[in-house]
């Protein structure tokens, strides 16, 4: 089966981003309704030192159940988003939508009860009803396919290219999820140069 066979309908791209050395390097592929994300494509350029990428990818998933203010760093949701074992902790990341689909991504600072507390405040109001992931962590087990998320060594000193042009390196496992591209960027700096991604009906 070939990509085109999927029922694409919609998909982007997006270019270089790099970060300071021992600061991860995040891409969000977003989520579409009725859609799997796919990843197409992704390069990477690692300097002196080997990464890791890993793709994760929707842990849980649960809805703000209050307003949140821009400027605060609060958001209340209605139930812990993560899997049995493995509820919302600090650290982990998760990934808001506001209703105009922009994205907010973050790590979590603390969690208490149904109250999660970002690691930076929000630029811009949410409001209730929005969509709230987990991502959790690079080290995380997905509990819908029993492995960890998917990873990808990316050598030293060398720029590396991902691809499949028959299914894509990675989908999402359901629709309407995001993808969240992370480099671990350890010791010295790479930079993710591409990253191309499509929506399917399949």
């Amino acid at each position: 089966m070939a990509v085109a066979e999927l029922g694409v309908f919609g998909g982007n791209g997006f270019g270089r981003r790099t970060a300071t050395a021992g600061t991860v390097i995040n891409h969000v592929v977003p989520p579409r309704k009725r859609a799997y994300s796919r990843i197409t494509t992704m390069v990477y350029t690692a300097a002196g030192t080997a990464h890791t990428l890993t793709v994760l990818r929707p842990l849980g998933s649960t809805v703000l159940s209050a307003d949140a203010s821009a400027s605060q760093a609060v958001v209340n949701v209605q139930a812990n988003p993560g899997p049995a074992g493995n509820a919302l902790a600090a650290n982990d990341w998760v990934i808001i939508q506001r209703p105009d689909g922009t994205l907010v991504v973050d790590t979590v600072s603390s969690i208490t009860g149904t109250a999660i507390t970002l690691a930076t405040s929000l630029a811009a109001a949410v409001p209730a009803g929005s969509q709230l992931w987990m991502m959790g962590v690079a080290a995380d087990t997905d509990p819908r396919t029993g492995a960890g998320h998917p990873q990808y060594s990316a050598p030293a000193s060398v720029t590396t290219r991902y691809s499949d042009d028959l299914i894509g390196v990675v989908a999402s496992i359901g629709n309407n999820e995001p993808l969240l591209v992370q480099s671990n960027n350890a010791v010295a700096a790479g930079t993710l140069e591409q990253v191309s991604y499509l929506h399917s009906i399949k």
